[in-house]
């Protein structure tokens, strides 16, 4: 039984699992949907295992995430989308307890991530008012990095991407003054883009 007080096998496990990923990740690029969804499996039964070993290793905990967002992806390819959301809903849920600080750019990054895919999902399944519950969220995520790094082109593409999709779900449900101001601001944001960076 695994367990915190052995580092050494828990890293060698930890690597174990990276590489089940990097295989996953070799065979869906060859078309192989099936052996790809086989390694990521297996390479989530480790993550999960280390993570309950150690909850308190975040870096376990993102691995896991990790294997959730991929296992998502597989069920979508595949035509499961209710399956794929479960994934990425399980995925967002770790991603937000990894970002508690509100500073940590990266963390915030991957919840940002989580729920962009959601709200694609949800899109596809005809969820308006759901889909534009997340990309809400998303828009605001985007906001609060674009201040923290203001100089970050980054950030200011990501922010300017979410007032898109952020319109598009307003589109969606009708309200289409309201779509073209987000519309706008995304736009603008591109353009001041362009002038930084000719």
């Amino acid at each position: 039984k695994l367990n915190a007080a052995n580092p050494k096998d828990l890293q060698i496990l930890r690597e174990v699992s990276l590489s089940y990923n990097k295989l996953g990740y070799a065979t869906q690029r060859n078309g192989d949907i099936q052996a790809a969804r086989s390694h990521y499996q297996q390479a989530f039964d480790v993550a999960e295992k280390l993570a309950e070993a150690d909850s308190t290793n975040t870096q376990y905990l993102h691995d896991l995430s990790i294997s959730y967002g991929y296992l998502g992806n597989i069920a979508l390819l595949t035509g499961n989308p209710q399956e794929s959301s479960q994934l990425y809903l399980k995925q967002l849920d770790i991603n937000t307890k990894l970002a508690a600080d509100a500073n940590d750019v990266p963390a915030q990054r991957d919840v940002l991530k989580s729920l962009e895919m959601l709200g694609h999902l949800s899109q596809r399944s005809g969820l308006r008012e759901i889909a534009f519950g997340f990309h809400k969220r998303v828009n605001e995520i985007a906001q609060k990095l674009a201040v923290i790094d203001p100089t970050s082109a980054q950030a200011q593409r990501e922010l300017a991407i979410s007032f898109e999709q952020l319109a598009d779900a307003t589109l969606r449900k009708g309200q289409v003054q309201e779509a073209l101001a987000l519309f706008r601001s995304g736009l603008e944001i591109k353009r001041m883009l362009v002038k930084s960076d000719p």
